[in-house]
């Protein structure tokens, strides 16, 4: 094996231990959601009322079909309200509830704590350095 193929492969096994573990504790913590929901959460609160499914769709990079069903779960425990897009009738956009809001500032906490716990001293600059060697944009893809 390459050092190249160690080093990813040791890169995917920090980032699947390290999510693991923080679903782990968000499990514990009362009025948090996961990783996935926080995302979703996050993108809403940001937009200012105007992230569209296709705007979770890409942003996770899962198929629109997928996000619409992970927005209609949030909508279905009152996290999130579709409201009717501005300008395009035909679409809506995703907007956080009060609960919503809450579930976002609790699991923003949790994510906060749990990291600095996990990670330790020089944790966070330790990700900031790996986050600073990641290419800003998409890697090329071939079809």
């Amino acid at each position: 094996m390459s050092t190249t193929e160690a080093n990813f492969r040791a890169l995917v096994h920090f980032e699947t231990v390290l999510w693991n573990e923080l679903e782990r504790r968000l499990r514990t913590t009362m009025g948090a959601v996961s990783l996935g929901r926080h995302r979703i959460l996050e993108l809403a609160a940001q937009s200012n009322g105007s992230t569209r499914v296709q705007d979770v769709a890409d942003e996770l990079l899962i198929t629109v079909g997928a996000a619409s069903r992970l927005t209609d779960r949030l909508e279905a425990d009152g996290l999130v309200s579709r409201n009717p897009h501005p300008t395009d009738r035909r679409g809506s956009v995703i907007v956080p509830t009060e609960t919503g809001r809450d579930a976002l500032a609790t699991t923003t906490s949790a994510i906060a704590a749990a990291l600095e716990d996990i990670l330790g001293e020089g944790g966070a600059a330790a990700l900031a350095a790996i986050a600073a060697l990641l290419p800003a944009t998409e890697l090329p893809t071939t079809t």
